[in-house]
């Protein structure tokens, strides 16, 4: 997953939300949104706000040392963080936009990819941590 990103597109989060079968309040547009803020997360035919990442429910505390906001596929069966909610805790974060980072002689330069037709539906896991 990206490291910011936008929800913009309020026609199509509700066309998505339809799709899905959630009925949900729109949350108002947000933009450059980054891990560690309130993100809408769909899940188990509802919608919520979660925190943009990952703490397992097993973590005795709530850290940011490890980057647990982005779960590549490789590791998804091997990491013990990610092993559960990938078996049974997946969702979708909608999203209008996201900007990738590429570094060209030097320089960081930020991409914005988006599809223009359709709210992006971005794969999520998640899990619940009571500390």
């Amino acid at each position: 997953m990206c490291g910011r990103y936008n929800i913009t597109d309020l026609p199509g989060l509700q066309q998505l939300l339809d799709m899905v079968g959630i009925d949900l309040q729109l949350p108002p547009p947000r933009y450059n949104i980054a891990p560690t803020e309130d993100v809408l997360l769909l899940y188990d035919g509802k919608g919520g706000l979660a925190r943009w990442w990952l703490t397992p429910s097993w973590a005795t505390e709530v850290s940011t040392k490890y980057s647990m906001f982005n779960a590549r596929c490789e590791t998804l069966t091997k990491s013990r963080a990610f092993q559960k909610p990938f078996k049974s805790q997946r969702g979708i974060v909608p999203m209008s936009s996201f900007i990738e980072w590429r570094t060209d002689d030097g320089l960081k330069q930020p991409w914005l990819i988006t599809n223009e037709a359709h709210t992006l539906a971005v794969a999520a896991l998640w899990d619940v941590w009571q500390g």
